[in-house]
Protein backbone atom coordinates (compact mmCIF):
# COMPACT_ATOMS: atom_id res chain seq x y z
CA UNK A 1 0.00 0.00 0.00
CA UNK A 2 1.42 3.39 -0.96
CA UNK A 3 1.93 6.10 1.64
CA UNK A 4 0.51 9.59 1.36
CA UNK A 5 2.95 12.05 2.81
CA UNK A 6 2.08 15.05 4.94
CA UNK A 7 -1.62 14.91 4.48
CA UNK A 8 -2.55 18.52 4.88
CA UNK A 9 -0.78 19.65 8.07
CA UNK A 10 0.07 16.35 9.78
CA UNK A 11 3.20 15.83 11.75
CA UNK A 12 4.03 12.17 11.60
CA UNK A 13 5.77 10.79 14.71
CA UNK A 14 9.26 9.47 14.41
CA UNK A 15 10.12 5.87 15.09
CA UNK A 16 13.54 4.50 15.84
CA UNK A 17 12.95 0.76 15.78
CA UNK A 18 16.01 0.13 13.66
CA UNK A 19 18.36 2.61 15.30
CA UNK A 20 21.47 3.81 13.55
CA UNK A 21 23.62 1.27 15.34
CA UNK A 22 21.59 -1.55 13.82
CA UNK A 23 21.54 -0.20 10.28
CA UNK A 24 24.80 -1.78 9.22
CA UNK A 25 23.62 -5.13 10.58
CA UNK A 26 20.32 -4.88 8.72
CA UNK A 27 22.09 -3.75 5.57
CA UNK A 28 24.51 -6.67 5.67
CA UNK A 29 21.65 -9.07 6.40
CA UNK A 30 19.29 -7.86 3.67
CA UNK A 31 21.57 -6.58 0.89
CA UNK A 32 21.36 -9.80 -1.14
CA UNK A 33 17.58 -10.25 -0.90
CA UNK A 34 15.45 -9.92 -4.07
CA UNK A 35 14.07 -6.42 -4.67
CA UNK A 36 10.46 -7.68 -4.66
CA UNK A 37 10.92 -9.15 -1.18
CA UNK A 38 12.60 -5.97 0.06
CA UNK A 39 9.70 -3.86 -1.23
CA UNK A 40 7.21 -6.03 0.66
CA UNK A 41 9.30 -5.82 3.83
CA UNK A 42 9.56 -2.03 3.46
CA UNK A 43 5.77 -1.72 3.11
CA UNK A 44 5.27 -3.80 6.25
CA UNK A 45 7.67 -1.62 8.23
CA UNK A 46 5.89 1.46 6.80
CA UNK A 47 2.56 0.24 8.16
CA UNK A 48 4.13 -0.32 11.59
CA UNK A 49 5.74 3.15 11.37
CA UNK A 50 9.20 1.56 11.66
CA UNK A 51 10.69 4.04 9.24
CA UNK A 52 14.37 3.24 9.87
CA UNK A 53 13.92 -0.38 8.84
CA UNK A 54 11.77 0.65 5.90
CA UNK A 55 14.47 3.11 4.79
CA UNK A 56 17.08 0.33 4.81
CA UNK A 57 14.85 -1.87 2.62
CA UNK A 58 14.11 0.83 0.07
CA UNK A 59 17.71 2.07 0.00
CA UNK A 60 19.00 -1.43 -0.80
CA UNK A 61 16.42 -1.68 -3.60
CA UNK A 62 17.45 1.60 -5.22
CA UNK A 63 21.16 0.82 -4.84
CA UNK A 64 20.74 -2.61 -6.42
CA UNK A 65 18.65 -1.35 -9.32
CA UNK A 66 20.90 1.65 -10.03
CA UNK A 67 24.14 -0.30 -9.82
CA UNK A 68 22.78 -3.13 -11.94
CA UNK A 69 21.56 -0.68 -14.58
CA UNK A 70 18.01 -1.86 -14.17
CA UNK A 71 16.10 -2.65 -17.34
CA UNK A 72 13.02 -0.57 -18.11
CA UNK A 73 10.81 -3.40 -16.82
CA UNK A 74 12.04 -2.65 -13.27
CA UNK A 75 11.81 1.13 -13.46
CA UNK A 76 8.42 0.98 -11.76
CA UNK A 77 9.99 -0.70 -8.71
CA UNK A 78 12.76 1.90 -8.67
CA UNK A 79 10.21 4.72 -8.91
CA UNK A 80 8.19 3.34 -5.98
CA UNK A 81 11.27 2.82 -3.85
CA UNK A 82 12.48 6.39 -4.50
CA UNK A 83 9.05 7.80 -3.65
CA UNK A 84 9.01 5.89 -0.36
CA UNK A 85 12.55 7.04 0.51
CA UNK A 86 11.55 10.64 -0.18
CA UNK A 87 8.55 10.18 2.10
CA UNK A 88 10.76 8.86 4.92
CA UNK A 89 13.29 11.68 4.57
CA UNK A 90 10.36 14.08 4.81
CA UNK A 91 9.38 12.43 8.09
CA UNK A 92 12.93 13.02 9.28
CA UNK A 93 12.53 16.72 8.36
CA UNK A 94 15.36 16.54 5.83
CA UNK A 95 13.23 18.39 3.29
CA UNK A 96 16.03 19.18 0.85
CA UNK A 97 17.03 15.54 0.57
CA UNK A 98 13.38 14.48 0.43
CA UNK A 99 12.59 16.85 -2.44
CA UNK A 100 15.73 15.80 -4.32
CA UNK A 101 14.80 12.12 -4.11
CA UNK A 102 11.15 12.78 -4.93
CA UNK A 103 12.23 14.76 -7.98
CA UNK A 104 14.25 11.74 -9.12
CA UNK A 105 11.22 9.53 -8.47
CA UNK A 106 9.11 11.86 -10.60
CA UNK A 107 11.50 11.63 -13.56
CA UNK A 108 11.77 7.84 -13.32
CA UNK A 109 7.97 7.53 -13.11
CA UNK A 110 7.60 9.87 -16.07
CA UNK A 111 10.16 7.87 -18.06
CA UNK A 112 8.34 4.57 -17.57
CA UNK A 113 4.86 6.14 -17.76
CA UNK A 114 4.07 5.03 -14.20
CA UNK A 115 1.10 7.37 -13.74
CA UNK A 116 -0.15 5.97 -10.43
CA UNK A 117 3.24 6.61 -8.83
CA UNK A 118 3.38 10.09 -10.36
CA UNK A 119 0.25 10.94 -8.38
CA UNK A 120 1.85 9.99 -5.05
CA UNK A 121 5.16 11.66 -5.86
CA UNK A 122 3.43 14.94 -6.72
CA UNK A 123 1.26 14.74 -3.60
CA UNK A 124 4.30 14.11 -1.40
CA UNK A 125 6.19 17.06 -2.91
CA UNK A 126 3.16 19.32 -2.54
CA UNK A 127 2.74 18.19 1.09
CA UNK A 128 6.33 19.08 1.95
CA UNK A 129 6.05 22.55 0.41
CA UNK A 130 2.69 23.08 2.15
CA UNK A 131 4.17 22.18 5.55
CA UNK A 132 6.95 24.71 5.01
CA UNK A 133 4.40 27.41 4.12
CA UNK A 134 2.31 26.69 7.21
CA UNK A 135 5.28 26.57 9.55
CA UNK A 136 6.93 29.78 8.40
CA UNK A 137 3.70 31.64 7.88
CA UNK A 138 4.78 32.85 4.43
CA UNK A 139 3.82 32.10 0.85
CA UNK A 140 7.30 31.00 -0.13
CA UNK A 141 6.32 27.90 -2.07
CA UNK A 142 2.72 28.59 -3.12
CA UNK A 143 3.40 28.33 -6.86
CA UNK A 144 5.16 25.00 -6.43
CA UNK A 145 2.35 23.70 -4.21
CA UNK A 146 -0.32 24.58 -6.78
CA UNK A 147 1.76 22.89 -9.48
CA UNK A 148 2.39 19.65 -7.57
CA UNK A 149 -1.14 19.29 -6.23
CA UNK A 150 -2.51 19.89 -9.74
CA UNK A 151 -0.27 17.12 -11.06
CA UNK A 152 -1.43 14.81 -8.29
CA UNK A 153 -5.10 15.41 -9.13
CA UNK A 154 -4.51 14.90 -12.86
CA UNK A 155 -2.59 11.66 -12.36
CA UNK A 156 -5.05 10.44 -9.73
CA UNK A 157 -8.00 10.99 -12.07
CA UNK A 158 -6.24 9.08 -14.87
CA UNK A 159 -5.61 6.02 -12.71
CA UNK A 160 -8.84 6.49 -10.69
CA UNK A 161 -7.00 6.76 -7.41
CA UNK A 162 -9.73 8.74 -5.64
CA UNK A 163 -7.90 8.93 -2.33
CA UNK A 164 -5.04 10.87 -3.92
CA UNK A 165 -7.47 13.16 -5.72
CA UNK A 166 -9.45 13.91 -2.55
CA UNK A 167 -6.42 14.54 -0.36
CA UNK A 168 -4.81 16.76 -3.03
CA UNK A 169 -8.05 18.70 -3.34
CA UNK A 170 -8.29 19.23 0.45
CA UNK A 171 -4.70 20.46 0.46
CA UNK A 172 -5.61 22.94 -2.28
CA UNK A 173 -8.50 24.21 -0.20
CA UNK A 174 -6.18 24.89 2.75
CA UNK A 175 -3.68 26.58 0.44
CA UNK A 176 -6.40 28.81 -1.00
CA UNK A 177 -7.14 30.25 2.45
CA UNK A 178 -3.58 31.66 2.57
CA UNK A 179 -2.96 32.20 -1.13
CA UNK A 180 -6.23 32.79 -2.97
CA UNK A 181 -6.14 31.61 -6.59
CA UNK A 182 -9.77 31.66 -7.68
CA UNK A 183 -9.27 30.11 -11.12
CA UNK A 184 -7.18 27.22 -9.80
CA UNK A 185 -9.44 26.30 -6.91
CA UNK A 186 -12.59 26.57 -9.04
CA UNK A 187 -11.04 24.30 -11.65
CA UNK A 188 -10.19 21.78 -8.90
CA UNK A 189 -13.74 21.97 -7.49
CA UNK A 190 -15.26 21.36 -10.92
CA UNK A 191 -12.96 18.39 -11.59
CA UNK A 192 -13.87 16.80 -8.27
CA UNK A 193 -17.60 17.38 -8.84
CA UNK A 194 -17.40 15.84 -12.30
CA UNK A 195 -15.66 12.71 -11.06
CA UNK A 196 -17.78 9.62 -10.64
CA UNK A 197 -16.43 8.74 -7.23
CA UNK A 198 -17.86 5.52 -5.78
CA UNK A 199 -19.77 5.85 -2.54
CA UNK A 200 -17.30 3.46 -0.93
CA UNK A 201 -14.60 6.14 -1.03
CA UNK A 202 -14.33 7.33 2.61
CA UNK A 203 -13.38 10.93 1.78
CA UNK A 204 -16.07 11.48 -0.86
CA UNK A 205 -18.71 13.15 1.34
CA UNK A 206 -16.17 15.24 3.22
CA UNK A 207 -14.48 16.46 0.03
CA UNK A 208 -17.74 17.31 -1.77
CA UNK A 209 -18.96 19.20 1.29
CA UNK A 210 -15.66 21.10 1.47
CA UNK A 211 -15.98 21.89 -2.24
CA UNK A 212 -19.45 23.38 -1.83
CA UNK A 213 -18.28 25.47 1.11
CA UNK A 214 -15.24 26.72 -0.78
CA UNK A 215 -17.35 27.57 -3.79
CA UNK A 216 -19.61 29.76 -1.65
CA UNK A 217 -16.53 31.26 0.07
CA UNK A 218 -14.99 32.20 -3.27
CA UNK A 219 -18.16 34.03 -4.26
CA UNK A 220 -18.16 35.84 -0.88
CA UNK A 221 -21.28 33.97 0.24
CA UNK A 222 -19.84 33.55 3.73
CA UNK A 223 -23.18 32.58 5.27
CA UNK A 224 -23.57 29.75 2.76
CA UNK A 225 -19.95 28.80 3.25
CA UNK A 226 -20.35 28.64 7.04
CA UNK A 227 -23.42 26.47 6.53
CA UNK A 228 -21.40 23.93 4.52
CA UNK A 229 -18.37 24.12 6.80
CA UNK A 230 -20.56 23.36 9.84
CA UNK A 231 -21.43 20.05 8.20
CA UNK A 232 -17.80 18.98 7.80
CA UNK A 233 -17.33 17.39 11.29
CA UNK A 234 -20.27 15.08 10.58
CA UNK A 235 -18.67 14.05 7.26
CA UNK A 236 -15.43 12.85 8.87
CA UNK A 237 -15.20 9.08 8.20
CA UNK A 238 -15.12 7.11 11.44
CA UNK A 239 -11.93 5.20 12.28
CA UNK A 240 -10.19 6.70 9.28
CA UNK A 241 -6.46 7.22 9.57
CA UNK A 242 -6.98 10.94 8.89
CA UNK A 243 -10.00 11.36 11.18
CA UNK A 244 -8.23 13.65 13.68
CA UNK A 245 -6.65 15.78 11.01
CA UNK A 246 -9.92 16.15 9.12
CA UNK A 247 -11.70 17.13 12.30
CA UNK A 248 -9.22 19.96 12.81
CA UNK A 249 -9.18 20.92 9.12
CA UNK A 250 -12.90 21.66 9.12
CA UNK A 251 -12.32 24.48 11.62
CA UNK A 252 -9.86 26.51 9.51
CA UNK A 253 -12.25 27.53 6.69
CA UNK A 254 -15.04 27.96 9.26
CA UNK A 255 -13.02 30.52 11.24
CA UNK A 256 -11.90 32.28 8.06
CA UNK A 257 -15.47 32.56 6.78
CA UNK A 258 -16.66 33.87 10.15
CA UNK A 259 -13.89 36.48 10.23
CA UNK A 260 -14.62 37.62 6.66
CA UNK A 261 -18.31 37.92 7.49
CA UNK A 262 -17.39 40.28 10.36
CA UNK A 263 -18.15 37.81 13.18
CA UNK A 264 -14.72 37.99 14.80
CA UNK A 265 -15.98 36.69 18.16
CA UNK A 266 -17.17 33.47 16.53
CA UNK A 267 -13.95 33.25 14.51
CA UNK A 268 -11.88 33.58 17.71
CA UNK A 269 -13.99 30.93 19.46
CA UNK A 270 -13.58 28.58 16.50
CA UNK A 271 -9.82 29.09 16.44
CA UNK A 272 -9.59 28.45 20.20
CA UNK A 273 -11.38 25.18 19.65
CA UNK A 274 -8.99 24.39 16.80
CA UNK A 275 -6.02 25.24 19.05
CA UNK A 276 -7.30 22.93 21.79
CA UNK A 277 -7.77 20.04 19.37
CA UNK A 278 -4.36 20.65 17.76
CA UNK A 279 -2.66 20.49 21.16
CA UNK A 280 -4.66 17.39 22.05
CA UNK A 281 -3.79 15.57 18.82
CA UNK A 282 -0.21 16.89 18.79
CA UNK A 283 -0.54 18.58 15.42
CA UNK A 284 2.31 21.10 15.66
CA UNK A 285 1.80 22.87 12.33
CA UNK A 286 -1.88 23.42 13.07
CA UNK A 287 -1.12 24.64 16.57
CA UNK A 288 1.44 27.13 15.20
CA UNK A 289 -0.96 28.40 12.57
CA UNK A 290 -3.77 28.66 15.16
CA UNK A 291 -1.67 31.02 17.29
CA UNK A 292 -0.92 33.20 14.26
CA UNK A 293 -4.60 33.40 13.24
CA UNK A 294 -5.77 34.07 16.81
CA UNK A 295 -3.25 36.90 17.07
CA UNK A 296 -4.57 38.39 13.83
CA UNK A 297 -8.24 38.04 14.84
CA UNK A 298 -7.68 39.54 18.29
CA UNK A 299 -5.84 42.49 16.76
CA UNK A 300 -8.70 43.01 14.32
CA UNK A 301 -11.18 42.78 17.23
CA UNK A 302 -9.30 45.47 19.15
CA UNK A 303 -7.87 43.18 21.84
CA UNK A 304 -4.23 44.08 21.19
CA UNK A 305 -3.02 42.70 24.51
CA UNK A 306 -4.44 39.24 23.79
CA UNK A 307 -3.26 39.57 20.22
CA UNK A 308 0.33 40.15 21.34
CA UNK A 309 0.04 37.22 23.75
CA UNK A 310 -0.95 34.91 20.90
CA UNK A 311 1.77 36.41 18.71
CA UNK A 312 4.36 35.59 21.36
CA UNK A 313 2.93 32.08 21.63
CA UNK A 314 3.14 31.80 17.85
CA UNK A 315 6.82 32.69 17.77
CA UNK A 316 7.57 30.46 20.76
CA UNK A 317 5.74 27.54 19.21
CA UNK A 318 7.37 28.08 15.82
CA UNK A 319 10.81 28.24 17.43
CA UNK A 320 10.00 25.21 19.56
CA UNK A 321 8.79 23.25 16.54
CA UNK A 322 11.84 24.21 14.54
CA UNK A 323 14.09 23.25 17.46
CA UNK A 324 12.30 19.94 17.86
CA UNK A 325 12.68 19.24 14.19
CA UNK A 326 16.31 20.29 14.28
CA UNK A 327 16.91 17.94 17.21
CA UNK A 328 14.98 15.17 15.48
CA UNK A 329 16.94 15.81 12.29
CA UNK A 330 20.24 15.81 14.16
CA UNK A 331 19.27 12.62 15.99
CA UNK A 332 18.73 10.99 12.60
CA UNK A 333 21.97 12.26 11.11
CA UNK A 334 24.02 9.24 12.28
CA UNK A 335 21.42 6.96 10.72
CA UNK A 336 21.31 8.89 7.45
CA UNK A 337 25.09 9.24 7.32
CA UNK A 338 25.39 5.53 7.99
CA UNK A 339 22.94 4.88 5.15
CA UNK A 340 24.97 7.07 2.80
CA UNK A 341 28.18 5.29 3.81
CA UNK A 342 26.58 1.88 3.35
CA UNK A 343 25.20 2.88 -0.04
CA UNK A 344 28.66 4.05 -1.09
CA UNK A 345 30.19 0.85 0.24
CA UNK A 346 27.57 -1.19 -1.58
CA UNK A 347 28.33 0.74 -4.77
CA UNK A 348 32.07 0.17 -4.35
CA UNK A 349 31.49 -3.50 -3.65
CA UNK A 350 29.37 -3.73 -6.79
CA UNK A 351 32.11 -1.98 -8.77
CA UNK A 352 34.67 -4.40 -7.33
CA UNK A 353 32.50 -7.32 -8.35
CA UNK A 354 32.11 -5.86 -11.81
CA UNK A 355 35.86 -5.36 -11.99
CA UNK A 356 36.47 -8.93 -10.81
CA UNK A 357 33.95 -10.20 -13.34
CA UNK A 358 35.71 -8.31 -16.12
CA UNK A 359 39.09 -9.59 -14.92
CA UNK A 360 37.69 -13.14 -14.72
CA UNK A 361 36.23 -12.90 -18.21
CA UNK A 362 39.49 -11.46 -19.50
CA UNK A 363 41.45 -14.21 -17.73
CA UNK A 364 39.16 -16.88 -19.18
CA UNK A 365 39.53 -15.33 -22.62
CA UNK A 366 43.30 -15.27 -22.24
CA UNK A 367 43.29 -18.89 -21.05
CA UNK A 368 41.15 -19.87 -24.01
CA UNK A 369 43.45 -17.99 -26.39
CA UNK A 370 46.52 -19.53 -24.81
CA UNK A 371 44.91 -22.97 -24.97
CA UNK A 372 44.05 -22.45 -28.61
CA UNK A 373 47.55 -21.19 -29.25
CA UNK A 374 49.09 -24.19 -27.47
CA UNK A 375 46.82 -26.60 -29.35
CA UNK A 376 47.74 -24.80 -32.57
CA UNK A 377 51.42 -25.08 -31.68
CA UNK A 378 51.02 -28.79 -30.92
CA UNK A 379 49.19 -29.38 -34.18
CA UNK A 380 51.68 -27.29 -36.12
CA UNK A 381 54.52 -29.08 -34.39
CA UNK A 382 53.04 -32.42 -35.37
CA UNK A 383 52.59 -31.21 -38.92
CA UNK A 384 56.12 -29.83 -38.91
CA UNK A 385 57.51 -33.08 -37.57
CA UNK A 386 55.60 -35.01 -40.20
CA UNK A 387 56.92 -32.61 -42.84
CA UNK A 388 60.45 -32.93 -41.49
CA UNK A 389 60.17 -36.73 -41.58
CA UNK A 390 58.86 -36.55 -45.13
CA UNK A 391 61.59 -34.18 -46.27
CA UNK A 392 64.23 -36.17 -44.46
CA UNK A 393 63.17 -39.42 -46.10
CA UNK A 394 62.99 -37.71 -49.48
CA UNK A 395 66.51 -36.34 -49.10
CA UNK A 396 67.83 -39.69 -47.90
CA UNK A 397 66.24 -41.37 -50.88
CA UNK A 398 67.80 -38.79 -53.20
CA UNK A 399 71.18 -39.37 -51.61
CA UNK A 400 70.83 -43.10 -52.11
CA UNK A 401 69.87 -42.50 -55.71
CA UNK A 402 72.82 -40.12 -56.06
CA UNK A 403 75.19 -42.80 -54.80
CA UNK A 404 73.84 -45.26 -57.35
CA UNK A 405 74.22 -42.71 -60.16
CA UNK A 406 77.73 -41.93 -58.98
CA UNK A 407 78.66 -45.60 -59.07
CA UNK A 408 77.19 -46.07 -62.53
CA UNK A 409 78.98 -42.96 -63.79
CA UNK A 410 82.28 -44.22 -62.47
CA UNK A 411 81.79 -47.65 -64.09
CA UNK A 412 80.77 -46.01 -67.35
CA UNK A 413 83.88 -43.79 -67.29
CA UNK A 414 86.15 -46.80 -66.83
CA UNK A 415 84.50 -48.83 -69.62
CA UNK A 416 84.25 -46.03 -72.21
CA UNK A 417 87.15 -45.56 -74.65
CA UNK A 418 89.21 -42.45 -74.21
CA UNK A 419 87.97 -39.44 -76.09
CA UNK A 420 90.26 -37.03 -77.79
CA UNK A 421 89.01 -33.87 -76.11
CA UNK A 422 91.24 -31.62 -78.20
CA UNK A 423 89.20 -32.72 -81.16
CA UNK A 424 86.19 -30.78 -79.82
CA UNK A 425 87.89 -27.73 -78.45
CA UNK A 426 87.12 -25.62 -81.51
CA UNK A 427 83.97 -27.38 -82.67
CA UNK A 428 80.40 -26.33 -81.99
CA UNK A 429 78.43 -27.76 -79.03
CA UNK A 430 76.56 -30.76 -80.38
CA UNK A 431 74.07 -32.84 -78.43
CA UNK A 432 76.58 -35.65 -78.03
CA UNK A 433 79.28 -33.26 -76.88
CA UNK A 434 76.88 -31.60 -74.47
CA UNK A 435 76.04 -34.97 -72.94
CA UNK A 436 79.71 -35.87 -72.64
CA UNK A 437 80.57 -32.60 -70.94
CA UNK A 438 77.61 -32.97 -68.53
CA UNK A 439 78.80 -36.47 -67.63
CA UNK A 440 82.30 -35.14 -67.07
CA UNK A 441 80.99 -32.38 -64.83
CA UNK A 442 78.99 -34.88 -62.76
CA UNK A 443 82.00 -37.16 -62.44
CA UNK A 444 84.07 -34.31 -61.08
CA UNK A 445 81.33 -33.22 -58.69
CA UNK A 446 80.69 -36.76 -57.50
CA UNK A 447 84.26 -37.90 -57.05
CA UNK A 448 86.55 -34.92 -56.63
CA UNK A 449 87.42 -33.53 -53.20
CA UNK A 450 88.44 -30.31 -54.94
CA UNK A 451 84.86 -29.04 -54.80
CA UNK A 452 85.03 -28.81 -51.00
CA UNK A 453 87.62 -26.11 -51.36
CA UNK A 454 85.93 -22.77 -50.53
CA UNK A 455 87.70 -21.20 -53.51
CA UNK A 456 86.73 -23.83 -56.03
CA UNK A 457 85.85 -22.07 -59.29
CA UNK A 458 84.40 -22.70 -62.72
CA UNK A 459 87.92 -22.55 -64.22
CA UNK A 460 89.00 -25.36 -61.93
CA UNK A 461 85.94 -27.38 -62.87
CA UNK A 462 86.74 -26.87 -66.59
CA UNK A 463 90.32 -27.99 -66.03
CA UNK A 464 89.20 -31.12 -64.16
CA UNK A 465 86.75 -32.02 -66.92
CA UNK A 466 89.28 -31.30 -69.69
CA UNK A 467 86.94 -29.04 -71.59
CA UNK A 468 87.06 -25.33 -72.16
CA UNK A 469 85.63 -22.85 -69.69
CA UNK A 470 83.16 -21.67 -72.32
CA UNK A 471 81.78 -25.14 -73.09
CA UNK A 472 81.49 -26.13 -69.45
CA UNK A 473 79.66 -22.89 -68.59
CA UNK A 474 77.36 -23.31 -71.59
CA UNK A 475 76.42 -26.89 -70.62
CA UNK A 476 75.75 -25.90 -67.01
CA UNK A 477 73.55 -23.02 -68.07
CA UNK A 478 71.77 -24.59 -71.06
CA UNK A 479 71.65 -28.31 -70.42
CA UNK A 480 71.57 -28.38 -66.59
CA UNK A 481 69.44 -25.18 -66.38
CA UNK A 482 71.53 -23.87 -63.49
CA UNK A 483 74.37 -21.53 -62.78
CA UNK A 484 77.71 -22.74 -61.52
CA UNK A 485 77.15 -21.53 -57.94
CA UNK A 486 73.81 -23.34 -57.58
CA UNK A 487 75.24 -26.54 -59.05
CA UNK A 488 78.23 -26.39 -56.71
CA UNK A 489 76.11 -25.64 -53.62
CA UNK A 490 73.73 -28.52 -54.38
CA UNK A 491 76.62 -30.95 -54.49
CA UNK A 492 78.22 -29.55 -51.38
CA UNK A 493 74.87 -29.83 -49.52
CA UNK A 494 74.56 -33.45 -50.65
CA UNK A 495 78.00 -34.16 -49.25
CA UNK A 496 77.01 -32.37 -46.03
CA UNK A 497 73.87 -34.54 -45.77
CA UNK A 498 75.98 -37.67 -46.14
CA UNK A 499 78.27 -36.52 -43.37
CA UNK A 500 75.36 -35.57 -41.12
CA UNK A 501 73.94 -39.03 -41.67
CA UNK A 502 77.31 -40.62 -40.99
CA UNK A 503 77.20 -40.28 -37.23
CA UNK A 504 79.89 -42.92 -36.85
CA UNK A 505 82.56 -40.73 -38.44
CA UNK A 506 81.09 -37.24 -38.16
CA UNK A 507 78.81 -37.46 -35.12
CA UNK A 508 81.39 -35.77 -32.91
CA UNK A 509 81.67 -32.72 -35.19
CA UNK A 510 79.57 -29.58 -35.10
CA UNK A 511 77.39 -28.41 -37.93
CA UNK A 512 79.72 -25.45 -38.44
CA UNK A 513 82.68 -27.82 -38.87
CA UNK A 514 80.79 -29.93 -41.40
CA UNK A 515 79.76 -26.75 -43.26
CA UNK A 516 83.38 -25.65 -43.56
CA UNK A 517 84.46 -29.20 -44.49
CA UNK A 518 82.27 -29.10 -47.59
CA UNK A 519 83.37 -25.63 -48.70
CA UNK A 520 81.04 -23.11 -46.97
CA UNK A 521 82.80 -20.20 -45.35
CA UNK A 522 80.02 -19.33 -42.78
CA UNK A 523 77.40 -21.35 -40.97
CA UNK A 524 74.68 -18.81 -41.73
CA UNK A 525 75.28 -19.09 -45.47
CA UNK A 526 75.38 -22.86 -45.13
CA UNK A 527 72.09 -22.96 -43.19
CA UNK A 528 70.26 -20.76 -45.69
CA UNK A 529 71.56 -22.77 -48.66
CA UNK A 530 70.90 -26.10 -46.91
CA UNK A 531 67.26 -25.26 -46.16
CA UNK A 532 66.66 -23.85 -49.64
CA UNK A 533 67.81 -27.12 -51.20
CA UNK A 534 66.51 -29.75 -48.71
CA UNK A 535 63.60 -27.92 -47.10
CA UNK A 536 65.14 -28.60 -43.67
CA UNK A 537 67.64 -26.75 -41.55
CA UNK A 538 70.93 -28.54 -40.85
CA UNK A 539 69.99 -28.97 -37.18
CA UNK A 540 66.57 -30.45 -38.07
CA UNK A 541 68.22 -32.84 -40.51
CA UNK A 542 70.86 -33.86 -37.96
CA UNK A 543 68.27 -34.31 -35.20
CA UNK A 544 66.12 -36.46 -37.42
CA UNK A 545 69.15 -38.53 -38.45
CA UNK A 546 70.01 -39.17 -34.80
CA UNK A 547 66.38 -40.11 -34.02
CA UNK A 548 66.35 -42.58 -36.88
CA UNK A 549 69.67 -44.03 -35.74
CA UNK A 550 68.41 -44.38 -32.15
CA UNK A 551 65.24 -45.98 -33.44
CA UNK A 552 67.25 -48.46 -35.45
CA UNK A 553 69.43 -49.17 -32.45
CA UNK A 554 66.38 -49.91 -30.25
CA UNK A 555 64.91 -52.17 -32.92
CA UNK A 556 68.22 -54.03 -33.18
CA UNK A 557 68.33 -54.54 -29.40
CA UNK A 558 64.73 -55.73 -29.37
Amino acid sequence: MKKILFILFTLLPLSAMAGGRYVDQLYAKWKNLPVEQLMKMGAQYDQRNSLDSALVCYSIVTTQLKNNKTPSSQDTILARALNNIGYIYGCYYDYNKALSILSEAYHVSKRCNYTSNLAYVALNMGGIYLNCNMLYGKRLFSDEIWLQLGRAITSGIIVRDYQVVMVSFLNMCMLYLDDPEDDKILEAINRVNQMKVPDSEPLKSYSLCMGQGMKAYIHHDYTGAIKWFRLLPSKVPANHILAKQLEVVSLFPMAQAQANSGDLKSAIATMKLLLTKSIKYKLSENETKAYAMLSSYCMMDGDRRQGYMYLINYHNKKDSTLSEREIASISKMPLLNEMDDLNQEFKKEHERKQHMTIVLIAACAIIVLISCYVVSLILNRRKMRALIRSLYRKNVELLELEKQNRGEAKTSMESEPAIDKKKYQSSGLTEQLSHEIASAINRVLYNSEEITNPHFSLNQLAELTGYSYKLVSQVINDKMQKNFKTLLNEQRVKIACERLLDTEHYGQYTIEFIARSVGFISRSNFSVTFKAITGLSPSEFQKRAMEEQNKDTRLTKD
